[in-house]
Protein backbone atom coordinates (compact mmCIF):
# COMPACT_ATOMS: atom_id res chain seq x y z
CA UNK A 1 0.00 0.00 0.00
CA UNK A 2 2.42 2.38 0.93
CA UNK A 3 4.80 1.80 -2.18
CA UNK A 4 2.08 1.73 -4.22
CA UNK A 5 1.08 5.21 -2.55
CA UNK A 6 4.83 6.86 -2.73
CA UNK A 7 6.33 5.13 -5.75
CA UNK A 8 3.54 4.42 -8.19
CA UNK A 9 0.47 7.04 -7.65
CA UNK A 10 1.92 10.65 -9.04
CA UNK A 11 0.56 13.29 -7.23
CA UNK A 12 -2.47 15.05 -9.48
CA UNK A 13 -1.29 18.63 -9.45
CA UNK A 14 2.14 18.14 -10.30
CA UNK A 15 2.16 15.02 -11.90
CA UNK A 16 4.87 13.04 -10.17
CA UNK A 17 5.26 10.52 -7.36
CA UNK A 18 6.38 11.33 -3.73
CA UNK A 19 9.42 9.44 -4.46
CA UNK A 20 10.52 11.48 -7.14
CA UNK A 21 9.62 15.00 -5.68
CA UNK A 22 12.14 13.00 -2.56
CA UNK A 23 15.02 12.72 -4.81
CA UNK A 24 14.38 15.94 -6.67
CA UNK A 25 14.29 18.19 -4.00
CA UNK A 26 14.24 17.09 -0.32
CA UNK A 27 17.52 14.75 -0.87
CA UNK A 28 20.07 17.23 -2.03
CA UNK A 29 19.45 19.18 1.39
CA UNK A 30 19.66 16.47 3.38
CA UNK A 31 22.24 16.60 6.12
CA UNK A 32 24.06 14.20 8.67
CA UNK A 33 22.93 13.93 11.98
CA UNK A 34 24.81 15.28 14.96
CA UNK A 35 27.52 13.46 16.12
CA UNK A 36 26.56 14.14 19.42
CA UNK A 37 22.57 13.53 20.53
CA UNK A 38 20.44 16.83 22.00
CA UNK A 39 20.70 17.59 25.13
CA UNK A 40 17.46 19.07 26.21
CA UNK A 41 18.66 22.39 28.74
CA UNK A 42 16.47 24.96 30.49
CA UNK A 43 18.07 28.21 31.60
CA UNK A 44 17.15 30.44 34.87
CA UNK A 45 18.22 32.98 36.44
CA UNK A 46 18.50 33.24 39.77
CA UNK A 47 20.45 35.33 42.74
CA UNK A 48 23.06 33.15 45.33
CA UNK A 49 21.56 33.12 48.72
CA UNK A 50 23.96 34.07 51.82
CA UNK A 51 24.88 30.61 52.41
CA UNK A 52 26.51 30.36 48.57
CA UNK A 53 23.54 28.53 47.62
CA UNK A 54 21.47 28.61 44.56
CA UNK A 55 17.57 26.74 44.36
CA UNK A 56 17.29 24.78 41.39
CA UNK A 57 13.73 22.99 41.46
CA UNK A 58 13.71 22.34 44.89
CA UNK A 59 17.22 21.55 45.54
CA UNK A 60 20.07 23.77 47.05
CA UNK A 61 23.38 23.61 45.12
CA UNK A 62 26.56 25.81 46.40
CA UNK A 63 28.60 28.20 44.41
CA UNK A 64 31.72 29.86 45.47
CA UNK A 65 31.40 31.96 48.86
CA UNK A 66 32.87 35.07 47.22
CA UNK A 67 29.44 34.77 44.75
CA UNK A 68 27.03 36.21 47.83
CA UNK A 69 24.05 38.23 46.68
CA UNK A 70 25.61 37.82 42.61
CA UNK A 71 22.93 36.92 40.08
CA UNK A 72 23.88 33.94 38.17
CA UNK A 73 22.66 32.11 35.33
CA UNK A 74 21.68 28.21 35.65
CA UNK A 75 21.82 25.98 33.69
CA UNK A 76 20.52 23.07 34.10
CA UNK A 77 19.34 19.63 32.30
CA UNK A 78 18.24 16.20 33.47
CA UNK A 79 21.58 15.45 34.72
CA UNK A 80 23.56 18.24 35.62
CA UNK A 81 23.44 21.56 36.79
CA UNK A 82 26.16 24.63 35.62
CA UNK A 83 26.46 28.08 37.19
CA UNK A 84 27.51 30.76 35.19
CA UNK A 85 28.11 34.61 36.36
CA UNK A 86 29.04 36.81 33.61
CA UNK A 87 29.73 34.14 30.92
CA UNK A 88 32.01 32.41 33.43
CA UNK A 89 30.91 29.00 34.52
CA UNK A 90 31.66 29.01 38.67
CA UNK A 91 29.76 25.81 39.54
CA UNK A 92 29.11 22.53 37.74
CA UNK A 93 26.66 19.73 39.83
CA UNK A 94 25.42 16.49 39.52
CA UNK A 95 21.34 17.22 39.47
CA UNK A 96 19.68 15.79 42.54
CA UNK A 97 15.96 15.14 43.33
CA UNK A 98 14.34 18.23 44.33
CA UNK A 99 14.23 17.49 48.03
CA UNK A 100 15.14 20.67 49.89
CA UNK A 101 18.47 19.25 50.49
CA UNK A 102 21.89 20.58 49.78
CA UNK A 103 24.88 19.61 47.51
CA UNK A 104 27.69 21.31 48.81
CA UNK A 105 31.60 21.46 47.48
CA UNK A 106 34.05 22.07 50.33
CA UNK A 107 36.02 24.24 48.06
CA UNK A 108 33.16 26.54 47.64
CA UNK A 109 32.66 27.20 51.78
CA UNK A 110 34.71 30.01 53.46
CA UNK A 111 37.52 28.56 55.28
CA UNK A 112 35.60 29.17 58.76
CA UNK A 113 32.84 27.09 57.42
CA UNK A 114 34.94 24.54 56.18
CA UNK A 115 36.76 23.86 59.27
CA UNK A 116 33.67 23.06 61.00
CA UNK A 117 31.50 21.32 58.36
CA UNK A 118 29.14 18.53 58.82
CA UNK A 119 29.97 19.70 63.03
CA UNK A 120 26.20 19.73 64.65
CA UNK A 121 24.85 20.23 68.05
CA UNK A 122 24.04 16.68 68.44
CA UNK A 123 27.15 15.16 66.82
CA UNK A 124 29.03 17.11 69.43
CA UNK A 125 26.70 15.85 72.09
CA UNK A 126 27.14 12.19 70.48
CA UNK A 127 31.28 12.62 70.09
CA UNK A 128 31.58 13.78 73.60
CA UNK A 129 29.39 10.53 75.25
CA UNK A 130 31.82 8.25 73.23
CA UNK A 131 35.04 9.73 75.20
CA UNK A 132 33.26 9.19 78.61
CA UNK A 133 31.10 10.73 80.97
CA UNK A 134 32.93 13.38 82.36
CA UNK A 135 34.07 14.96 79.07
CA UNK A 136 30.18 14.79 78.01
CA UNK A 137 29.09 16.54 81.31
CA UNK A 138 31.30 18.77 80.88
CA UNK A 139 30.42 19.69 76.96
CA UNK A 140 26.62 19.58 77.96
CA UNK A 141 27.55 22.23 80.76
CA UNK A 142 29.22 24.70 78.27
CA UNK A 143 26.55 24.53 76.28
CA UNK A 144 23.16 24.46 78.90
CA UNK A 145 25.71 27.71 80.07
CA UNK A 146 25.26 29.87 77.05
CA UNK A 147 22.25 31.45 75.83
CA UNK A 148 22.27 30.28 72.10
CA UNK A 149 23.72 26.40 72.28
CA UNK A 150 25.91 27.69 68.74
CA UNK A 151 27.74 30.11 71.04
CA UNK A 152 29.39 26.55 72.92
CA UNK A 153 29.99 25.11 69.88
CA UNK A 154 34.26 25.80 69.11
CA UNK A 155 34.69 25.30 73.03
CA UNK A 156 33.16 21.94 73.11
CA UNK A 157 34.51 20.91 69.18
CA UNK A 158 38.34 22.03 70.75
CA UNK A 159 37.76 19.48 73.68
CA UNK A 160 36.71 16.72 71.74
CA UNK A 161 39.73 16.88 68.85
CA UNK A 162 42.16 17.48 71.84
CA UNK A 163 41.01 14.17 73.27
CA UNK A 164 41.12 12.51 70.21
CA UNK A 165 44.90 13.83 69.22
CA UNK A 166 46.10 13.25 72.70
CA UNK A 167 44.76 9.39 71.83
CA UNK A 168 45.93 8.88 68.54
CA UNK A 169 49.65 10.32 70.20
CA UNK A 170 49.44 7.76 72.76
CA UNK A 171 48.27 4.63 70.60
CA UNK A 172 50.56 6.01 67.33
CA UNK A 173 53.39 3.05 68.89
CA UNK A 174 50.81 0.29 68.85
CA UNK A 175 49.36 1.11 65.65
CA UNK A 176 52.81 1.02 63.88
CA UNK A 177 53.74 -2.32 65.37
CA UNK A 178 50.23 -4.09 64.19
CA UNK A 179 50.25 -2.64 60.96
CA UNK A 180 50.93 -4.97 57.93
CA UNK A 181 49.83 -4.22 54.52
CA UNK A 182 48.84 -7.75 52.51
CA UNK A 183 47.95 -7.16 48.87
CA UNK A 184 45.00 -9.22 47.98
CA UNK A 185 44.45 -11.05 45.00
CA UNK A 186 41.85 -8.92 42.87
CA UNK A 187 40.39 -11.76 39.92
CA UNK A 188 38.76 -14.79 41.58
CA UNK A 189 40.27 -16.55 38.82
CA UNK A 190 43.64 -16.28 39.83
CA UNK A 191 43.05 -17.66 43.07
CA UNK A 192 44.98 -20.86 42.04
CA UNK A 193 47.83 -20.39 44.65
CA UNK A 194 45.23 -20.48 47.12
CA UNK A 195 45.48 -20.30 51.42
CA UNK A 196 47.50 -23.73 50.84
CA UNK A 197 50.21 -22.87 48.99
CA UNK A 198 50.25 -19.53 51.27
CA UNK A 199 50.49 -21.80 54.36
CA UNK A 200 52.99 -24.30 53.12
CA UNK A 201 55.23 -21.43 52.00
CA UNK A 202 54.70 -19.75 55.66
CA UNK A 203 54.61 -22.63 57.94
CA UNK A 204 51.45 -21.72 59.71
CA UNK A 205 48.12 -20.84 58.61
CA UNK A 206 47.59 -17.91 56.68
CA UNK A 207 44.81 -15.42 56.74
CA UNK A 208 42.23 -14.92 53.64
CA UNK A 209 43.84 -12.64 50.59
CA UNK A 210 42.17 -9.01 51.47
CA UNK A 211 40.85 -7.01 49.25
CA UNK A 212 42.33 -3.53 48.49
CA UNK A 213 40.51 -1.31 50.48
CA UNK A 214 39.04 1.37 47.65
CA UNK A 215 36.41 -0.04 45.26
CA UNK A 216 36.56 -0.27 41.31
CA UNK A 217 35.87 2.26 39.16
CA UNK A 218 34.15 0.04 36.09
CA UNK A 219 33.83 -3.34 35.02
CA UNK A 220 35.02 -4.58 32.34
CA UNK A 221 33.77 -8.07 30.98
CA UNK A 222 35.52 -10.10 34.23
CA UNK A 223 38.53 -7.66 34.73
CA UNK A 224 38.18 -4.99 37.30
CA UNK A 225 39.78 -1.55 37.05
CA UNK A 226 40.79 -0.13 39.89
CA UNK A 227 40.16 3.62 41.12
CA UNK A 228 43.45 3.89 43.68
CA UNK A 229 46.05 4.32 40.54
CA UNK A 230 43.96 7.02 38.90
CA UNK A 231 43.70 8.54 42.12
CA UNK A 232 47.79 8.07 42.33
CA UNK A 233 48.42 9.69 39.16
CA UNK A 234 45.99 12.45 39.89
CA UNK A 235 48.16 13.69 42.60
CA UNK A 236 51.24 12.94 41.07
CA UNK A 237 49.79 15.14 38.64
CA UNK A 238 49.30 17.94 41.06
CA UNK A 239 45.40 17.66 40.79
CA UNK A 240 44.10 17.42 43.96
CA UNK A 241 41.03 18.68 43.28
CA UNK A 242 40.16 15.86 40.37
CA UNK A 243 41.27 13.55 42.82
CA UNK A 244 38.89 14.44 45.62
CA UNK A 245 36.02 15.23 43.34
CA UNK A 246 36.79 11.82 41.45
CA UNK A 247 36.58 9.78 44.87
CA UNK A 248 32.72 11.95 45.95
CA UNK A 249 31.53 11.53 43.00
CA UNK A 250 32.30 7.66 42.86
CA UNK A 251 30.62 7.24 46.25
CA UNK A 252 28.01 9.50 45.32
CA UNK A 253 26.18 6.15 43.95
CA UNK A 254 24.79 8.13 40.67
CA UNK A 255 28.25 7.79 39.01
CA UNK A 256 26.94 4.90 36.63
CA UNK A 257 24.16 7.53 35.40
CA UNK A 258 26.78 10.27 34.28
CA UNK A 259 28.80 10.45 30.61
CA UNK A 260 31.46 10.66 29.75
CA UNK A 261 31.75 14.87 28.93
CA UNK A 262 29.70 15.27 32.20
CA UNK A 263 32.33 13.27 34.27
CA UNK A 264 35.54 14.97 32.63
CA UNK A 265 33.25 18.10 33.37
CA UNK A 266 32.49 17.88 36.72
CA UNK A 267 36.50 16.70 37.47
CA UNK A 268 37.23 20.16 35.85
CA UNK A 269 35.19 22.47 37.63
CA UNK A 270 36.14 20.89 41.00
CA UNK A 271 40.19 21.25 40.25
CA UNK A 272 39.63 25.18 38.86
CA UNK A 273 37.64 25.87 42.05
CA UNK A 274 40.10 24.38 44.31
CA UNK A 275 42.83 25.97 42.25
CA UNK A 276 40.81 29.73 42.67
CA UNK A 277 40.84 29.06 45.81
CA UNK A 278 44.56 28.57 46.25
CA UNK A 279 45.02 31.26 44.67
CA UNK A 280 42.83 33.88 46.74
CA UNK A 281 44.68 32.49 49.71
CA UNK A 282 48.03 33.25 48.33
CA UNK A 283 46.65 36.55 47.12
CA UNK A 284 45.71 37.51 50.59
CA UNK A 285 48.53 36.56 52.56
CA UNK A 286 50.74 38.53 50.49
CA UNK A 287 48.35 41.37 50.64
CA UNK A 288 48.61 41.41 54.41
CA UNK A 289 45.44 43.44 54.64
CA UNK A 290 44.95 45.42 58.20
CA UNK A 291 41.35 44.28 58.36
CA UNK A 292 39.76 41.20 57.78
CA UNK A 293 36.90 43.02 55.55
CA UNK A 294 34.88 42.55 52.10
CA UNK A 295 32.38 44.70 50.35
CA UNK A 296 29.33 42.78 50.93
CA UNK A 297 30.08 44.05 54.94
CA UNK A 298 29.67 47.88 54.22
CA UNK A 299 27.73 49.75 56.16
CA UNK A 300 25.74 52.04 54.13
CA UNK A 301 23.15 53.31 57.25
CA UNK A 302 25.84 55.16 59.31
CA UNK A 303 25.91 59.00 58.06
CA UNK A 304 29.55 59.68 56.86
CA UNK A 305 29.06 61.03 53.54
CA UNK A 306 29.88 57.66 51.81
CA UNK A 307 28.63 57.64 47.94
CA UNK A 308 27.23 54.19 47.04
CA UNK A 309 27.14 54.71 43.02
CA UNK A 310 30.91 55.69 43.55
CA UNK A 311 31.53 52.81 45.82
CA UNK A 312 30.08 50.06 43.80
CA UNK A 313 31.86 51.69 40.77
CA UNK A 314 35.08 51.17 42.54
CA UNK A 315 34.03 47.71 43.41
CA UNK A 316 33.91 46.66 39.61
CA UNK A 317 37.68 47.17 39.72
CA UNK A 318 37.48 48.87 36.19
CA UNK A 319 39.42 51.68 37.45
CA UNK A 320 42.23 49.47 38.70
CA UNK A 321 42.43 48.33 34.87
CA UNK A 322 42.52 51.89 34.39
CA UNK A 323 45.54 52.53 36.16
CA UNK A 324 43.04 55.28 38.18
CA UNK A 325 43.90 56.03 41.96
CA UNK A 326 41.54 56.23 45.07
CA UNK A 327 42.42 59.08 47.94
CA UNK A 328 40.16 58.21 50.76
CA UNK A 329 40.31 61.34 53.21
CA UNK A 330 38.15 61.72 56.66
CA UNK A 331 38.43 62.20 60.22
CA UNK A 332 39.63 59.13 62.45
CA UNK A 333 37.44 56.27 63.08
CA UNK A 334 34.70 56.82 60.18
CA UNK A 335 36.19 53.60 58.15
CA UNK A 336 39.14 54.46 55.78
CA UNK A 337 40.99 51.72 56.68
CA UNK A 338 38.16 49.57 56.57
CA UNK A 339 37.19 50.59 53.30
CA UNK A 340 40.21 50.42 51.64
CA UNK A 341 41.03 46.86 52.76
CA UNK A 342 37.19 45.65 51.76
CA UNK A 343 38.19 46.82 48.30
CA UNK A 344 41.72 45.52 48.98
CA UNK A 345 39.83 42.46 49.33
CA UNK A 346 37.76 42.44 45.97
CA UNK A 347 40.92 42.94 44.41
CA UNK A 348 42.63 39.90 45.50
CA UNK A 349 38.88 37.75 44.48
CA UNK A 350 39.78 39.71 41.02
CA UNK A 351 43.07 37.77 40.60
CA UNK A 352 44.74 41.34 41.37
CA UNK A 353 47.90 41.67 43.21
CA UNK A 354 47.43 43.67 46.49
CA UNK A 355 49.89 45.16 48.73
CA UNK A 356 49.25 47.03 51.72
CA UNK A 357 51.53 49.29 53.73
CA UNK A 358 51.17 51.78 56.71
CA UNK A 359 53.09 55.08 55.33
CA UNK A 360 55.06 55.61 58.69
CA UNK A 361 56.18 51.81 58.69
CA UNK A 362 56.91 52.06 54.89
CA UNK A 363 59.29 54.68 55.34
CA UNK A 364 61.20 53.45 58.04
CA UNK A 365 61.56 49.77 56.16
CA UNK A 366 62.89 51.97 53.35
CA UNK A 367 65.38 53.61 55.38
CA UNK A 368 66.60 50.13 57.22
CA UNK A 369 66.68 48.83 53.42
CA UNK A 370 69.29 51.46 52.48
CA UNK A 371 71.95 49.98 54.72
CA UNK A 372 71.08 46.35 53.91
CA UNK A 373 71.13 46.73 50.22
CA UNK A 374 67.16 45.64 49.82
CA UNK A 375 66.22 49.18 48.79
CA UNK A 376 66.06 48.39 45.12
CA UNK A 377 64.71 45.49 45.46
CA UNK A 378 61.87 46.98 47.68
CA UNK A 379 60.79 49.45 45.29
CA UNK A 380 60.26 46.93 42.88
CA UNK A 381 58.47 45.31 44.81
CA UNK A 382 55.99 48.06 45.85
CA UNK A 383 55.65 48.87 41.80
CA UNK A 384 55.04 45.59 40.64
CA UNK A 385 51.86 45.10 42.60
CA UNK A 386 48.40 46.05 40.76
CA UNK A 387 47.41 47.75 43.68
CA UNK A 388 48.91 49.59 46.21
CA UNK A 389 47.33 51.11 49.83
CA UNK A 390 49.15 53.26 51.22
CA UNK A 391 47.20 53.58 54.98
CA UNK A 392 47.40 56.66 57.50
CA UNK A 393 49.07 59.39 55.27
CA UNK A 394 50.07 62.62 56.50
CA UNK A 395 51.00 61.76 60.33
CA UNK A 396 53.93 63.26 59.91
CA UNK A 397 56.15 65.62 57.86
CA UNK A 398 58.39 63.92 55.28
CA UNK A 399 62.07 64.43 54.95
CA UNK A 400 64.38 64.46 52.20
CA UNK A 401 64.46 60.27 51.85
CA UNK A 402 61.05 59.47 52.57
CA UNK A 403 60.17 62.81 49.71
CA UNK A 404 62.39 60.92 47.63
CA UNK A 405 61.06 57.43 48.15
CA UNK A 406 57.71 58.60 47.88
CA UNK A 407 58.42 59.72 44.48
CA UNK A 408 60.15 57.18 43.22
CA UNK A 409 57.41 54.44 44.19
CA UNK A 410 54.52 56.99 42.29
CA UNK A 411 56.65 57.20 39.28
CA UNK A 412 56.56 53.64 38.89
CA UNK A 413 53.21 53.13 39.12
CA UNK A 414 51.64 56.50 36.87
CA UNK A 415 49.98 55.48 34.48
CA UNK A 416 50.70 51.44 35.00
CA UNK A 417 49.11 50.54 38.55
CA UNK A 418 46.69 51.59 40.94
CA UNK A 419 46.99 52.88 44.63
CA UNK A 420 44.72 53.89 47.53
CA UNK A 421 45.83 56.64 49.53
CA UNK A 422 44.08 56.76 53.17
CA UNK A 423 44.84 59.88 55.22
CA UNK A 424 42.94 62.76 58.14
CA UNK A 425 44.29 65.17 56.34
CA UNK A 426 42.19 66.96 53.22
CA UNK A 427 44.45 66.92 49.93
CA UNK A 428 44.81 70.71 49.84
CA UNK A 429 47.30 70.24 52.61
CA UNK A 430 49.41 67.43 51.52
CA UNK A 431 51.63 70.52 49.21
CA UNK A 432 52.51 71.53 52.83
CA UNK A 433 52.90 68.13 54.49
CA UNK A 434 55.48 66.98 51.90
CA UNK A 435 57.80 70.28 52.01
CA UNK A 436 60.33 70.43 49.47
CA UNK A 437 57.62 72.64 46.77
CA UNK A 438 59.39 70.96 43.92
CA UNK A 439 58.62 67.25 45.05
CA UNK A 440 55.11 68.17 46.11
CA UNK A 441 54.30 69.42 42.71
CA UNK A 442 55.51 65.76 41.29
CA UNK A 443 54.12 63.97 43.67
CA UNK A 444 50.66 65.35 44.06
CA UNK A 445 50.92 65.34 40.14
CA UNK A 446 51.28 61.82 39.83
CA UNK A 447 48.67 60.89 42.58
CA UNK A 448 45.60 63.48 42.43
CA UNK A 449 44.88 64.65 38.48
CA UNK A 450 44.04 61.03 37.78
CA UNK A 451 42.25 60.18 41.13
CA UNK A 452 38.87 59.56 42.18
CA UNK A 453 38.11 60.52 45.99
CA UNK A 454 35.91 59.72 49.22
CA UNK A 455 35.78 62.44 51.55
CA UNK A 456 34.26 61.17 54.72
CA UNK A 457 32.73 62.79 58.03
CA UNK A 458 31.26 62.29 61.10
CA UNK A 459 32.04 60.75 64.55
CA UNK A 460 34.03 57.97 65.12
CA UNK A 461 32.67 54.56 64.47
CA UNK A 462 34.64 52.60 67.53
CA UNK A 463 32.53 54.76 69.84
CA UNK A 464 29.23 54.34 68.40
CA UNK A 465 29.78 51.04 67.03
CA UNK A 466 28.08 47.85 68.68
CA UNK A 467 29.76 45.00 68.90
CA UNK A 468 29.79 43.00 65.70
CA UNK A 469 28.95 45.70 63.31
CA UNK A 470 30.98 45.97 60.44
CA UNK A 471 32.07 49.45 58.88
Amino acid sequence: MLTRLNEERPIRRLGITCRKLLEEIDRPALKALPESPYVFAEWRICRVSIDYHVEVEAHYYSVPHRFVRAEVEVRFTARTVEIFHKGERIAAHQRMSGNHKHTTVPEHMASSHRRYAGWTIERIRKDAATIGPATAALCNLILDERAHLEQGFRACLGIILRVRAARRRRHAGDRHRRAHLRLGQIDPRQQSRSASFIQASRGRRADAPSQHPRAALLQLGDHVLLTHPTLDQLHALGLHGMAKAFADIEAGGEAASLGHAEWLALLLEREATLRRDKRLSKRLQYAKLRQQACIEDIDYRTPRGLDRSLLMMLVEGRWIDDHANLLICGPSGVGKSWLASALGNKACRDNRSVLYQRVPRLFSDLALARGDGRHPRLLRALGRVDLLILDDWGLEPLDAAARHDLLEILEDRYGHRSTIVTSQLPVDQWHALIGDPTYADAVLDRLVHNAHRIDLNGESMRRTRKPGRKA
